[in-house]
């Protein structure tokens, strides 16, 4: 199975180049993609709704998903995350990595998961700050079924021109 890993960062960017550098540690071929990010290009937007680089797109043929959730810094560590889909269920997961823009938990997003979001209207990710306080970002899920059913974004755009 070939990994095809594309990465779309500014060069002069601290968090892209730290990804660049732990891409080349681990020896992880992958392909760069030059972003003028001030420049607000829709592609990247259409990735990263924040507009923030840098972007690392892995595609294969793996029918594994993840739900990939982000925290402010500052979050406690130990008690992990939790993943509240309107009134359901929490799911609950450990933070994976923290990086210069926030804390990271993963999700298995199985086909019973995509299929709630889908359904449902709001997506509460939860964790704890330092003080021992609840962080709750809800965010909405109106547009979640047509945005995964539709089309993928066509990166050709975020490529530079070429000379």
């Amino acid at each position: 199975m070939t990994l095809k890993r594309t990465l779309h960062h500014f060069p002069l960017d601290p968090a892209s180049r730290q990804v660049r550098l732990a891409l080349g540690e681990k020896r992880l071929p992958f392909t760069e993609v030059q972003v003028r990010y001030w420049e607000r290009p829709k592609a990247l937007t259409e990735m990263n709704p924040s507009g923030l680089l840098p972007v690392l797109i892995e595609a294969d043929g793996d029918a594994r998903k993840l739900l990939r959730v982000t925290l402010p810094l500052g979050v406690s560590l130990r008690p992990g995350t939790r993943v509240v889909i309107d009134n359901g269920q929490p799911m609950t997961a450990p933070y994976v990595i923290c990086v210069p823009n926030g804390c990271v938990a993963d999700y298995e997003a199985s086909g019973d998961l995509i299929a709630k979001m889908k359904a449902g209207q709001r997506i509460h990710v939860q964790g704890i700050n330092g003080s021992g306080q609840p962080v709750s970002l809800q965010l909405p899920l109106t547009d979640f079924a047509k945005s995964y059913d539709g089309p993928a974004t066509d990166p050709k755009p975020l490529e530079p021109p070429k000379p």
